[in-house]
């Protein structure tokens, strides 16, 4: 059995506010409110929860870096630097499919994550500069997940099968084939402990969602 394996109906919810929240880590910026919720949200994570190591990184390096003087102030800079479009002629390559894959931005790798989006009705947010931004297409797998929690919550096992095909397709289409990579290139490059420790969480998460998403698992619809 996987670390991530499906049980029950319950599981998209539970999916999506991690996806969701992997999604913030990466769009939100440093500020105090910010950091308080998310300080909040990582105390709570179970000992054996799925990437409970990887979550409880991020804790100690965020509670770390705002004990450093100007802890925001450097966390902001370093956001800037990696996770923006404008990489300050740095070797990283900006954090979007098509850039960290060489492809064109109006290719056929972004027609593809645009077409997509629009099957699930999902609206990629402008401000960060491309729509397949990292922060977009983790956001679009927590939406995936939303609508076949959703679904199940009906009882309509199969459009929570069709979500969770959408989600098989679009992680192994197109997140798979760079987020991890990119991910170790975040976490050895980051000036600090807090960015890196997102970068391989993010990228651990990346790597045991196929798991998770097995076709051969049964759903288990929740009653009406």
């Amino acid at each position: 059995m996987s670390e991530m394996q499906v049980h029950n109906g319950d599981e998209a919810p539970t999916r999506a506010a991690l996806w969701a929240l992997l999604a913030r880590v990466v769009i939100e910026r440093p500020t105090p409110q910010w950091l308080d919720e998310l300080d909040t949200e990582l105390a709570t994570v179970e000992a054996g929860r799925p990437l409970a190591p990887q979550l409880s990184g991020l804790l100690v390096a965020l509670r770390k870096s705002r004990r450093h003087p100007g802890g925001a102030t450097v966390l902001a800079v370093d956001r800037t630097r990696l996770l923006s479009m404008v990489m300050h002629g740095e070797t990283l390559s900006p954090p979007c499919e098509s850039a960290a894959l060489g492809a064109a931005p109006g290719g056929d790798r972004v027609l593809d994550v645009l077409r997509s989006y629009r099957e699930a009705g999902y609206e990629a947010m402008a401000a960060l500069g491309a729509p397949d931004h990292l922060g977009n297409e983790l956001r679009f797998v927590a939406h995936l997940c939303r609508l076949e929690g959703e679904a199940l919550a009906a009882g309509d096992a199969a459009a929570a099968q069709r979500w969770r095909a959408q989600q098989l397709r679009f992680l192994s289409r197109h997140v798979l084939a760079w987020v991890p990579a990119h991910c170790e290139q975040l976490a050895a490059k980051a000036a600090t402990g807090y960015y890196a420790a997102a970068a391989v969480l993010i990228g651990r998460a990346c790597k045991l969602a196929l798991d998770e998403l097995d076709p051969f698992t049964p759903l288990i619809p929740v009653a009406a």
